[in-house]
């Protein structure tokens, strides 16, 4: 998780900084784990997880049509089939990335 994160070097001069970065760490990391142990099941790695996570990306092509140029994997069949988001979905709508940005498991 720590190289996931990147959590260090922290260059930070004040201990109140350095304190709020390592507690928004610690809950990503608690997020992730919740995400990964109680919602998946443990099927997928931590990695499969920050890796969508850090690679999803959906492009405005205009005012309201987005493009989804993320790549296609299993987490996010999983996850579009739980949350009936439409994560595969290749030209999307802002409803529909509304939708993707309000899923809930």
């Amino acid at each position: 998780m720590k190289s996931e994160l990147d959590a260090r070097p922290v260059y930070l001069h004040e201990q109140d900084m350095t304190t709020g970065h390592f507690l928004v760490c610690y809950l990503a990391v608690l997020l992730i784990r919740i995400l990964q142990v109680k919602i998946l099941k443990g099927v997928y790695s931590t990695e499969d997880i920050m890796g969508l996570v850090k690679h999803f990306r959906i492009i405005g092509i205009s005012e309201r049509r987005y493009v989804n140029i993320s790549r296609s994997s299993s987490l996010i069949d999983d996850l579009e089939k739980r949350t009936g988001a439409p994560l595969i979905n290749y030209y999307l709508t802002k409803s529909q990335v509304d939708s993707i940005v309000n899923a809930r498991f």
